[in-house]
């Protein structure tokens, strides 16, 4: 970083006015008259703030940007089958509604992945991909969940069935009257 400072100094010998500089990393805090010669110690400003040298960019380099990035002022939006896809994924965790839970599961891994493929086609334009990829991976958690509390009732629907069914055949019911 460029810490130069530039002070207006009057020199003792000759009177003259003229500009010296000076940085807190230079061994020597002194500057020479060009006039006279005669060597000025220089003070630092305190209050003086060093600018930094303008930082050379590429055209090269700025093309690799995205619009956004190269030009702050453009804006991208954010795409919405991307804000749709995280809300049905994160709805679809929910365990107590397990069948509505696969279908939410379902529909935002579809938001999801379509919201990725327009954000990959137009990157310049729509922004959300993390919000996609967030919302495909609840999605398939969602799924997976809902899936298993799915089996779960099947399961143990069924042996309900079974222990009803072995229950009935070894008390049979009285004859009506």
């Amino acid at each position: 970083m460029n810490d130069e400072h530039k002070t207006m100094l009057k020199c003792p010998g000759c009177g003259e006015m003229f500009t010296g500089a000076f940085s807190r990393y230079m061994k020597e805090k002194s500057a020479q008259c060009p006039t006279c010669g005669v060597s000025i110690p220089v003070q630092p400003n305190k209050n003086a703030v060093p600018t930094p040298p303008p930082m050379p960019v590429s055209a090269q380099f700025v093309n690799q940007m995205p619009p956004s990035v190269a030009n702050p002022a453009v804006r991208r939006m954010t795409c919405g089958k991307a804000i749709a896809g995280l809300v049905l994924g994160i709805t679809s965790i929910v365990p107590g509604i397990a069948f509505g839970g696969i279908l939410l599961g379902i529909l935002g891994i579809i938001f999801s992945s379509k919201a990725m493929k327009q954000i990959k086609l137009r990157p310049e334009e729509l922004d959300g991909e993390g919000m996609a990829i967030a919302g495909l991976t609840t999605a398939i958690v969602g799924l997976v969940i809902s899936t298993l509390i799915v089996l779960l009732w099947v399961f143990w629907g069924a042996v309900l069935l079974t222990l009803v069914g072995a229950v009935s055949k070894a008390m049979p019911l009285p004859p009506p009257r």
